[in-house]
Parts: C-alpha cells; structure tokens; sequence
C-alpha cells in the first residue's frame, strides 16, 4: 500500500524483503526479526516477514513499519530513513552485504534477502486477490497526507522538493473540499465534478 501512496506523487518505492537485527548496547543483547524464509499464512490472512522500501531517485531505503517492534518504538514512533546515498550507495545490489543504522541507543542492522525472493512474494496470488482493496487504502491515505501538504506551513516545503507530479496536485487540488463516499473512499470535490460526487486523487489529470 506504501509504494500506491508514493507513486501518486511521482515517488518511485520498490518493496525490499529485509531480515532486521536490533542490538541493545546496553542489555547485550539482540533480537531478529522478520525470517529468511517469508510467506503468507492464507488462513490468518497474514504475511510472515519484514519488509522496506528502496527509493532510487533519492537512494534512500525506509523502513516504514519498523515502530511496530516495541523496544524500536520505545525511541520513536517515526519510520527508520536510511540515506544510503551517502555511503556511497547508487543501487539496491550495492547493499546485499547490509547496512545499519542508529535509532538513539538501538543499533538496526537489515540484511536484503535474496531478489527470487522478492519476486515471488510480490506475485504471490494473495495480492492478486487483494489488490483493489489495497490500491483504494493506498489512495485514501495519500489523499489525507495530500490534504496536510497544502496546509500553509507545509506547502511551501513540499513545493522545493524536486516531485514534480506533487507540485501539480497541490496546484490541481487548491482548497478543494475532500468527500467521503458511501463506500468510505476520500475524494476531492474539484470545480465540475461536484455532480459526479468528486473524483479519487488517481483521477486527477496533473502533469508532473
């Protein structure tokens, strides 16, 4: 659902499988999660695993889900960011060895798992029949950030970043009021689609 919300603003996210290793310095201490062996269990309707997200236009790697371990969310409720582009790194191969990072006194290592990996869990039958459900999460919760970026004291910020597309929908979108309809799902009330009920943030036309 991560990478739905970033490709409406022009935001490349390809979903990386990570096996996560936090040290706690202070109790000696580590603790793995995710496996090396990720699967979905159909009957709990769950995926067994850890998974990131890899952005090449600004190298970076985010683990977004990352504050759902409790001694990681004891430092912090925000997503790990990673600017691999720092070190050195161009593309996700370049990090098959692993990297770490500091979140306060924990110490996060991620090793990749291997790209068959990946590519078998990505097409796993399970999305497949999720997907839709998936895709219109994904649009609600980019619309509701969507809403916050073009709030005075965000916009101006999200106007210097180099996504062209989300410069577009800030300027496409105004102050248009936000709609939900009788199935739940946000949409925006642009001028001509009020007798429609709105139109859904993929629908916006915005050159980018």
């Amino acid at each position: 659902m991560v990478r739905i919300e970033f490709a409406q603003f022009g935001i490349t996210a390809i979903p990386k499988l990570v096996e996560l290793v936090v040290t706690d310095p202070s109790a000696d201490h580590a603790t793995a999660y995710g496996t090396r062996t990720p699967h979905f269990v159909e009957r709990e309707e769950r995926f067994v695993g850890h998974m990131g997200l890899w952005m090449p236009q600004s190298r970076r790697f985010i683990d977004h889900s990352v504050q759902q371990f409790p001694q990681v969310r004891a430092e912090t409720w925000l997503p790990m960011t990673m600017p691999l582009g720092m070190n050195g790194v161009t593309d996700w191969n370049q990090t098959l060895g692993g990297f770490a990072g500091a979140r306060g006194l924990l110490t996060l290592t991620y090793t990749p798992l291997p790209e068959a990996d990946n590519t078998r869990i990505l097409s796993d039958a399970y999305l497949d029949r999720h997907a839709e459900q998936h895709h219109r999460v994904g649009i609600n919760v980019a619309t509701n950030l969507l809403q916050v970026l073009r709030l005075e004291d965000l916009r101006d910020r999200a106007l210097a970043t180099p996504h062209c597309r989300l410069h577009a929908l800030l300027e496409v979108i105004g102050d248009a009021e936000v709609r939900t309809d009788t199935d739940n799902n946000l949409r925006f009330m642009l001028p001509g689609t009020e007798p429609a009920g709105g139109v859904y943030l993929d629908q916006i036309t915005a050159r980018g």
